[in-house]
């Protein structure tokens, strides 16, 4: 039987610090073949060029989305979502993945959500159901509406997810151990939950 192919799109250096247990507990998954798509400020040396540490790590870069527009503005933000709209479905399409996975609630990782939400391929979102009040919280809750799977932080946030109209079953709270290393007990539950159980 054919791998299952789960791939995590990191955006930024706070996406691939809390994504990267998952990715080894994916990676090490004998049914599931981990794809890698660095873009945005991840790829960017002043925000710490974070795919040097994701190769570091041992993970292989399956592709690079440069899409930063430079001006740091919000007519700057938009553009740039645009751009990754327009270039992640290229990647989605060679690569094939059975499930996109997004993290957060960056501007990029909207276009992330928008793209494979409409190619059919199934989302899932880490850390939604969160509330800031502020532009990061739109951006965080239309992901959720796109997302069919939610790995949240909290039960609070689990609770804000479902009263969105978000599936029980689809929401699934991550104990802090997720997003640290040391056991792979919690990760890799999770990850049989979203990632290789639900087809």
């Amino acid at each position: 039987m054919a791998k299952r192919k789960i791939c995590v799109v990191v955006t930024a250096r706070p996406s691939y610090s809390r994504i990267r247990t998952a990715m080894k507990a994916i990676k090490d998954h004998p049914e599931l073949e981990l794809q890698v798509v660095i873009t945005a400020s991840a790829l960017l040396k002043r925000y710490g060029k974070v795919e040097r540490y994701i190769e570091a790590d041992g993970f292989h870069i399956d592709a690079r989305v440069y899409m930063v527009l430079e001006g740091e503005n919000l007519v700057t933000s938009a553009k740039t979502t645009g751009l990754g709209l327009m270039e992640l479905p290229t990647v989605f399409d060679r690569l094939k993945p059975d499930i996109v996975v997004t993290i957060a609630d960056r501007y990029e990782t909207l276009a992330t959500a928008i793209a494979a939400t409409y190619m059919n391929i199934p989302l899932a979102h880490i850390q939604g159901g969160e509330i800031t009040g502020n532009i990061d919280e739109k951006v965080r809750h239309a992901i959720t509406k796109l997302a069919d799977y939610h790995l949240v932080a909290t039960q609070r946030a689990h609770d804000y997810v479902v009263r969105m109209g978000e599936h029980e079953d689809s929401v699934f709270v991550l104990s802090p151990s997720f997003f640290t290393i040391d056991t792979d007990t919690d990760k890799r539950g999770v990850v049989n939950c979203c990632f290789y159980n639900h087809r």
